[in-house]
């Protein structure tokens, strides 16, 4: 998920989208190593420690000591000349066999998806494999020794994929070992044709480290050679700090958690894609494309809500203490009136039989136990609970708003909160169900043993692997979902105004749902009224 807390990365985002839109420049992909490793090749560490170990094997004469130093020092280059100077044959045979052909995985096809969308569609990459060509059949293949071809593709807005670092199809071509590098560094026209480039237009790096000498020296060139008006821009997507840069070159900052294949980085050539479709929605992957295996999901239904006839309470605006200082002012709830309802019949019945003829088993929060209850009266509750029917989820904290005082109109920022006892201390299952499910007087050990029954169902959410204010601000930053929500570009993800405190909530929720059936492996969800035109959105960009 993007990092909506990094100003940095607002602003960055707002100047692609501003690029993209108006077609000031073309832009170009810079496809590094972190692009492969989502279809399953190794990254170059990998690849060291694979290698090493059939050198091990079946080398005497490898020299293991200066390996074993290079490998600390990370010094890969000095590695892979080792690595051939011992055996030039067994590295190529090692080198062709880890970066064969593979099949496209979900992840690596929800990337390809979206590139295509991208017309033209220019990449260059330092990737030695061929899954991206393979793929992009419609794109023009330049390998590293005709790369001054692209000079000419970039301002005829020809789609091309550039192997900068050759192809391991041509495993003499490929750029592993520091030999490699200094061949390549010695080829006048590579490096005039990159500058080149750099210098024609905006370049997105997306799982690239640009870490490379010769790359950030270019710029750097670029940038003097430009000293009224500046060179660029360009885009660094990355996690992580990184040496110091250009002025060139704009960082945009994702969280790398919970997933740490950092498909979060995807997320940015989605926003190009929403811009330069000038509004589409948020990405569905075709027909054509991977999906997760079924046995992946579980026939398990998650009702979101349980809403039986009557009147409800769908907010609290909250008053938190702070000695010496104004109290901030918390938003729970989601905020639903009367205007709001599509129909005035309650459709909770509706939405559980839905989940009980068609599924094994039937999640709901552990908060809408008593309300499930009422619903089906107690006899027939504790009889599908006692049968392992119902499954019980429990959120220990909820997404709240918070502004710094109850007269703030602006400033606002998601959070979580947990419902507590007075001392502070949170409640625990067996007590959030006694609040909710009164004892009839005289059963009581009765209807412990049943409460009892009911903790033993339940499943708690993993707060820590999903943190969702995160995930609602880097949500925040996509256009397609500050376009549902009605929020301008101008406005922060962690300081929003007032007017749009229950759609944020709302989101938030939305995003929670989409986590909780990653979690737990559910198969379909039934979400409250409202989060439809959500759902797409908020599913495409909290989770890859």
């Amino acid at each position: 998920m993007l990092d909506g807390s990094d100003k940095g990365t607002f602003y960055a985002l707002r100047l692609l989208r501003d690029l993209v839109a108006e077609r000031r420049k073309p832009v170009i992909i810079w496809a590094g190593a972190g692009v492969s490793m989502w279809c399953g090749f190794p990254s170059w560490a990998d690849t060291a420690s694979r290698i090493q170990a059939q050198y091990r094997k079946f080398e005497p004469n490898y020299d293991r000591v200066e390996a074993q130093r290079l490998v600390q020092q990370q010094r890969f280059p000095d590695l892979f000349e080792l690595l051939r100077q011992t055996n030039p044959q067994r590295y190529n045979r090692e080198l062709a066999a880890l970066f064969t052909s593979r099949t496209p995985t979900p992840v690596y096809g929800r990337f390809l998806g979206i590139v295509k969308a991208l017309t033209p569609l220019q990449i260059v990459t330092t990737n030695v494999d061929e899954i991206l060509e393979r793929n992009l059949p419609a794109a023009v293949s330049v390998q590293s020794s005709d790369l001054e071809r692209c000079l000419d593709l970039v301002p005829a807005a020809t789609s091309f994929v550039a192997k900068l670092h050759g192809s391991i199809s041509s495993v003499e071509s490929t750029v592993f070992t520091t030999s490699d590098y200094q061949r390549l560094l010695a080829t006048p026209t590579y490096l005039s044709t990159l500058q080149g480039l750099f210098a024609q237009a905006a370049v997105v790096f997306v799982g690239y480290s640009l870490r490379d000498k010769y790359v950030l020296d270019l710029f750097a060139q670029n940038c003097g050679a430009r000293p009224l008006f500046g060179d660029g821009p360009h885009f660094l997507v990355q996690s992580s700090d990184s040496p110091p840069l250009p002025d060139s070159i704009k960082t945009i900052r994702y969280l790398a958690e919970p997933y740490a294949d950092h498909r979060s980085a995807i997320t940015v050539l989605d926003i190009m894609r929403v811009t330069r479709d000038a509004g589409a929605g948020w990405f569905a992957p075709g027909h054509d494309e991977p999906r997760a295996a079924a046995a992946e999901l579980e026939s398990r239904y998650f009702l979101t809500d349980v809403t039986p006839p009557g009147t409800w309470t769908s907010t609290q605006s909250l008053l938190l203490g702070r000695p010496g200082g104004p109290s901030p002012n918390a938003i729970i709830g989601q905020g639903f009136d009367n205007s709001e309802l599509p129909q005035q019949t309650s459709p909770a019945m509706h939405d559980l039989i839905v989940g009980l003829v068609s599924f094994d088993y039937v999640h709901v929060p552990l908060s809408c136990a008593g309300r499930l209850h009422q619903l089906l009266g107690s006899a027939t509750f504790w009889d599908l609970v006692r049968a392992g029917v119902f499954r019980f989820v429990c959120f220990e904290m909820e997404p709240v708003v918070m502004f710094r005082s109850t007269d703030a109109v602006d400033g606002g920022d998601v959070g979580m909160m947990h419902a507590s006892s007075p001392d502070g201390r949170p409640f625990t299952i067996e007590e959030q169900i006694r609040k909710q499910i009164q004892p009839v007087a005289g059963h009581e050990a009765e209807v412990s043993q049943l409460f009892d029954m009911l903790a033993a169902r339940v499943l708690v959410f993993d707060h820590e692997r999903f943190n969702i204010p995160s995930l609602t601000r880097g949500a925040l930053l996509h256009p397609s979902v500050r376009r549902l929500l009605g929020i301008s570009d101008a406005v922060f993800p962690n300081s929003f105004p007032r007017c749009v405190t229950f759609p944020v909530i709302r989101l938030a929720h939305t995003i929670i749902a989409g986590c909780a059936c990653e979690n737990f492996r559910l198969a379909s969800t039934k979400l409250g009224f409202g989060s439809e035109i959500l759902v797409g959105a908020a599913f495409a960009v909290s989770a890859a």
